[in-house]
């Protein structure tokens, strides 16, 4: 009877994932069963044998097909920690992008909220009247001095119209020293 090899009986080809796997199964028994003949202190000779009788034992019993099932199932468990592995890195990375792109997208709504806030409030600057925008202007207490200014001249004209020709001269000297003195920071000046 010719010796049946157990490396052709476990794997089919360099290919087969589930042959080799078994085969390192059948080599790490082997190897584990001559590490405890040794550590007893068999002798070598003795170790060779042993392991000549765990090859033939191993092909005549129904062992090999137990390798092949062994390394299935080891396959099996590597391929669905590895699934799982991949499949929780593809959602953390998903989560990542999904977070960015939400940030990327609440920074764009708000640039464009601001823009058109800014456009509404330019559309109705530009529908007023120019009486709105004078007034506005007047009001809005930026340009105090200015309005200040321009409202007393206003005023002292309305009276050039309003008062007798003698009293004229005396509003618009009182009126100077009024300016006058608040522009120079002192009390009106008296002549």
């Amino acid at each position: 009877m010719s010796k049946v090899w157990v490396f052709e009986e476990l794997v089919n080809d360099e290919q087969d994932l589930q042959g080799l796997m078994a085969y390192a199964l059948y080599k790490h028994k082997k190897h584990t069963l001559a590490v405890s003949l040794r550590a007893n202190g068999t002798s070598e000779d003795a170790i060779a044998e042993r392991l000549s009788n765990f090859h033939d034992d191993q092909v005549a019993s129904n062992q090999i097909e137990d390798y092949r099932n062994r390394s299935s199932a080891i396959l099996d468990n590597l391929f669905v920690e590895i699934e799982e592995d991949v499949k929780d890195r593809v959602v953390k990375l998903y989560e990542r992008e999904a977070e960015k792109q939400k940030r990327e997208h609440a920074k764009a709504l708000k640039a464009s909220e601001d823009r058109l806030v800014r456009n509404i409030i330019r559309y109705k600057a530009d529908k007023r009247s120019f009486w709105m925008k004078t007034w506005l202007w007047l009001a809005s207490g930026v340009p105090t001095a200015l309005s200040a200014v321009v409202v007393s001249i206003l005023f002292y004209i309305a009276l050039f119209f309003f008062v007798p020709e003698d009293l004229k001269k005396e509003v618009y000297t009182n009126a100077y020293q009024e300016i006058t003195g608040a522009v120079l920071g002192g009390e009106s000046v008296k002549k």
